[in-house]
């Protein structure tokens, strides 16, 4: 049977080939899903749709094709795309027979750093004590929030603490409980509840339970100032250990790069395609325009004197557009269409290839 991805897969094959020979992440890596959004022809339906089609409705683009990713923890970059097939085609790829779905994508995002002692940062959809275990094996740390996946995770206990269990006081917010398991290996595994507004349940192999910077939040009160009702504005310190910081600090890397992409640089809204693959491609390629924006964000706050002249996101795709259109490293023959009337000629300078 004919790969009804073929339009797109040796794309992305290509793009995480290159990624992983010239992209050299820090010691965290964050794995999330994107959102390629779609909303026209469903390949159940006709031959030319979309293969398969995923809604996720906390998504501001939630409907269309989805990409398992992975991201640079330091600098937001993406380092590799893995496409959601639907549950026959995934169910065929490797891993997923021994370690289902969540934990076998898992493996396949991060296996160009196995022995590299990196830690893995994920959402729920990966997280889960097997996930944990399956790093571990390849020489990878993990740390991820648990909330469906609980086989061999006390998440029932640590909800009971953080609850007041019925018979003792709530505690406030900012407290955590820990919890700490022996992996086969000897290491630690930690199990960590943190009372937020919710209960958050964290499982990691890294990083310590000593009191780490606290979560600042923004609030507002109304006071009366010289008999004047007054909008008072003012931040909340909320207590956490440094498990919790570091995985909140980090988590999110995915989600900010998708707002630049599909907020701020909005290409899958300007470039109107009736064709699957070329929204695809619009994704991939605004992929690549945000990461140019992280690498010289990243880049410039490393040099003290470049630092106070970074621009922001919009500037830089005005300066990158215009740089793409006089490309000093293509020859204006190549960049420019020829008029079917062949008596228009135009004139070009060539420029050396550099």
């Amino acid at each position: 049977m004919p790969d009804p991805w073929w339009p797109i897969r040796s794309f992305i094959l290509s793009f995480n080939e290159r990624r992983v020979k010239h992209v050299k992440p820090g010691h965290t890596i964050v794995c999330d899903e994107c959102m390629s959004a779609w909303k026209g022809s469903d390949g159940k339906y006709k031959t030319n749709g979309c293969p398969h089609k995923t809604k996720i409705a906390r998504k501001p683009e939630g409907v269309g094709c989805e990409l398992k990713s992975a991201a640079d923890g330091m600098s937001g970059i993406i380092l590799q795309l893995e496409l959601m097939e639907g549950s026959e085609a995934q169910s065929k790829k490797p891993g997923h027979a021994e370690y289902g779905e969540g934990t076998s994508q898992l493996l396949r995002l991060c296996a160009p750093w196995r022995g590299t002692a990196r830690t893995i940062i994920a959402d729920s959809a990966f997280s889960s004590v097997k996930s944990l275990l399956a790093l571990l094996d390849q020489g990878l740390y993990f740390m991820g929030m648990v909330k469906t996946a609980t086989k061999e995770y006390p998440k029932k206990q640590l909800l009971q603490w953080a609850s007041g269990n019925g018979t003792s006081p709530t505690p406030n917010r900012g407290s955590h409980k820990l919890l700490q398991s022996i992996a086969p290996d000897g290491s630690k595994i930690i199990a960590c509840v943190w009372v937020d507004k919710k209960p958050k349940t964290i499982i990691c192999n890294r990083y310590t339970a000593h009191p780490g910077i606290p979560s600042e939040r923004l609030r507002h009160r109304i006071d009366v100032v010289d008999g004047i009702p007054t909008t008072v504005q003012y931040t909340k310190m909320i207590p956490r250990p440094l498990i919790v910081e570091k995985f909140f600090e980090l988590f999110s890397s995915i989600d900010v790069h998708d707002h630049y992409r599909q907020g701020s640089l909005a290409i899958e809204r300007e470039w109107i395609t009736h064709t699957w693959w070329h929204r695809t491609f619009g994704t991939i390629f605004g992929i690549c325009v945000v990461d140019a924006y992280l690498a010289y964000r990243y880049e410039s706050d490393k040099d003290v004197l470049a630092s106070t002249d970074v621009v922001d996101f919009t500037t830089f795709m005005d300066l990158l557009a215009h740089q793409l259109i006089h490309n000093i490293y293509v020859p204006y023959s190549a960049t420019l269409r020829r008029r079917s009337d062949d008596s228009a000629s135009v004139s070009v300078a060539h420029v050396e290839v550099q």
